[in-house]
């Protein structure tokens, strides 16, 4: 890879490693909430506090997700063609 190259898509590796990172996060929180979700009553208040909160929780992953698809076309765009 060229020099050039490189250049240009660090910060967007950069961008799509944080990008990564907070998703995993969100992995992590969801995970907390369905082990919370598996000790409470089903059905109860409690319980649909949670469901509401995994909701929330699945809607930014979903935001993270298209987020990383973004990021990596725009690095695979940016790379130079091998011909």
């Amino acid at each position: 890879m060229s020099n050039m190259a490189t250049t240009k898509t660090k910060p967007s590796l950069d961008l799509f490693e944080l990008i990564l990172d907070e998703a995993v996060e969100i992995c992590q929180r969801i995970e907390r909430l369905r082990s919370r979700l598996r000790r409470l009553k089903r059905g109860s208040e409690a319980y649909f506090d949670v469901m509401s909160e995994i909701a929330v929780a699945a809607g930014e992953m979903n935001v993270k997700t298209e987020s990383l698809m973004r990021e990596n076309d725009a690095i695979t765009d940016s790379m130079p063609d091998d011909g």
